[in-house]
């Protein structure tokens, strides 16, 4: 007997849900995507446990020390486990950046996806339920919207206000909306004529009531699956941003921030720039995985 059918028969788990969490579980995506996540989430949340030094502490003694592979190789007789990862121009630890790093990606794609989120679901809501002119007027919001290209207001609207991470998580979050109203406006106008949508309507349910009791929580296992793509949106939009130095500002740890602060290093220090783009990778990958694994998911629950 597998494992998720076991937990399925000691909670008494009703066998259809039982068997979609069992392909869930055999999902590799979604598999991988839901362990480097939790990880990454751990990592940021336990970030002053794990390392000693402070990510804004500056020792010009200990400017650019190589990882640990360079005392193994003999490239750089200053390498040590004291710093695993080096250390970087300004001899800032670059694991302990690298680990605060996490909280500050965590947290601007946590945050700007539930900003976008509430936006475009509550205009989805509002299109898919109600048609007619409300449905025109925000679709063509959303058709305005995707006319505009994000990084380049982005990039306008932080140089205009200046560089900050409330800036940068409001910018982000005002611009990614589309993608929210469009599922939950589609997802809503098949809801509405459903028959308990009818009978709602039958006994003199509000329409608050019928779009935020009803409606939403059919809609809400989609809605997850595109915060998981707007919230690995939202992470490349900041480090791109960051990158660009329109961004988080130093000198907070963000990766795009490191990537750029270590460019000029490209040829001398490479690893400078291969780990903090190696993280991103992997966070925005993971996310991605899960995301897709919990459609694949959803759409089986669906089926049973």
């Amino acid at each position: 007997m597998s494992l998720t059918r076991t937990f399925a028969s000691i909670l008494h788990i009703p066998r259809p849900i039982s068997g979609a969490w069992n392909r869930a579980w055999q999902h590799k995506g979604l598999f991988f995507g839901a362990v480097f996540t939790i990880f990454f989430i751990a990592v940021a949340l336990l970030a002053p446990y794990l390392s000693p030094y402070d990510p804004y502490a500056q020792s010009l003694v200990d400017r650019r020390i190589g990882p640990i592979w360079h005392m193994w190789a003999g490239d750089d007789a200053r390498a040590s486990w004291a710093h695993v990862f080096g250390t970087d121009k300004f001899g800032r630890d670059y694991l302990t950046r690298l680990l605060y790093g996490a909280r500050i990606s965590l947290f601007i794609g946590v945050t700007a996806a539930v900003i976008s989120g509430i936006i475009g679901s509550t205009l989805g809501l509002l299109a898919g339920y109600f048609g007619g002119r409300v449905d025109a007027c925000i679709s063509f919001l959303i058709q305005f919207r995707l006319s505009i290209p994000v990084i380049l207001i982005a990039l306008a609207v932080v140089a205009l206000f200046g560089s900050s991470l409330k800036i940068v998580i409001l910018v982000i979050g005002l611009l990614v909306w589309d993608r929210f109203a469009v599922v939950v406006r589609s997802a809503t106008m098949q809801i509405r004529s459903m028959e308990y949508i009818s009978a709602a309507q039958a006994i003199g349910c509000s329409v608050p009531h019928i779009l935020f009791r009803e409606i939403l929580p059919n809609a809400f296992p989609a809605i997850i699956v595109i915060a998981t793509i707007e919230m690995a949106n939202a992470i490349l939009l900041e480090a791109a941003l960051s990158f660009l130095g329109l961004g988080v500002p130093a000198p907070l740890p963000s990766w795009g921030l490191m990537i750029s602060e270590a460019k000029v290093e490209l040829f001398f220090a490479p690893w400078m720039i291969v780990i903090p783009g190696a993280c991103l990778f992997l966070l925005v990958l993971a996310i991605n995985l899960l995301g897709d694994g919990m459609r694949d998911f959803t759409a089986a629950l669906r089926k049973t």
